[in-house]
């Protein structure tokens, strides 16, 4: 680098901006670059940790060695042709952190000069905190050009890295929301369902716990073994009596009651025959 560039730039000053900026600080990166429309965000990321604000994308790129686009997905396309303008370019990375999305999103960058890659973080950042990455994942595509300074930008994360290139996108980004979207959506539910029952806010503590039981069954066993309930050995009759109970609260909870246990329908039920 030179002495007007810097390491890392980050378009985008939402929560996944805000989380990988202030874990880099936390590593002990050199303060680098932001750039975003939202200028007040950028700003007050930029002042919590000593970071400089560019004027634009256009210019972040120029200085920084790698560029992260962690702008929203509707905009990754405009911002790429934005980036496209300009004059050749030598040692620069460019990633998108868009997990539905592939490299060729990146390609007309290739024309400038810019090896290319995808950094997609298989975390949730509600609130833009750096501890999301503890434990985590991130899947990599990259040029190979790339591809090192990727992964080395995931150890200073704190995430292990799986290599991702040539997959069915929307599945696999699919997947990823059945397993890190969706069970929070599950929870809302099941706390407007315990609100409804009539029960006191200790239930909700305990739907709470219970949900990280679940969660703890399914790292120790699987989702197969880990599954209990009545779905699990085939109770119909319990099952009925849940979905008339839903129909009076919301019919349409009632459905996706009865499309789950249709889904849950493909695990065998229990050999031993135990309760539950």
């Amino acid at each position: 680098m030179t002495e007007t560039e810097v390491g890392y730039g980050i378009v985008g000053a939402g929560r996944l901006a805000q989380a990988i900026a202030r874990r880099l600080a936390q590593a002990g990166v050199a303060p680098g670059l932001i750039s975003s429309r939202r200028a007040e965000r950028a700003h007050a990321l930029a002042a919590e940790l000593g970071w400089a604000v560019a004027p634009d994308p256009a210019h972040l790129l120029e200085r920084s060695r790698v560029t992260l686009l962690c702008a929203q997905d509707t905009l990754l396309a405009p911002l790429v042709e934005e980036l496209r303008q300009g004059g050749q370019l030598s040692d620069r990375i460019v990633a998108h952190c868009a997990g539905i999305q592939g490299l060729s999103l990146l390609a007309p960058l290739r024309g400038r000069g810019c090896a290319l890659g995808v950094f997609h973080p298989l975390a949730p950042f509600p609130d833009g905190d750096p501890a999301s990455f503890d434990n985590s994942f991130a899947s990599v595509e990259a040029d190979p050009e790339a591809r090192t300074e990727l992964l080395e930008l995931a150890r200073l994360l704190g995430c292990r890295v799986i290599e991702m290139d040539g997959v069915d996108r929307p599945l696999y980004h699919a997947a990823a929301v059945f397993a890190g979207v969706l069970p929070v959506l599950l929870e809302q539910i099941a706390e407007r369902l315990g609100a409804a029952s009539g029960s006191g806010s200790e239930l909700t503590t305990a739907l709470r716990a219970l949900h990280l039981a679940s969660a703890r069954n399914v790292q120790r066993l699987g989702p197969e073994l880990g599954l209990s309930g009545p779905q699990q050995r085939h109770d119909t009759a319990t099952v009925r009596v849940h979905l008339a109970a839903l129909d009076r609260v919301d019919p349409e909870l009632a459905q996706l009651y009865s499309s789950i246990q249709s889904a849950a329908r493909l695990v065998p039920a229990d050999r031993a025959g135990a309760g539950g």
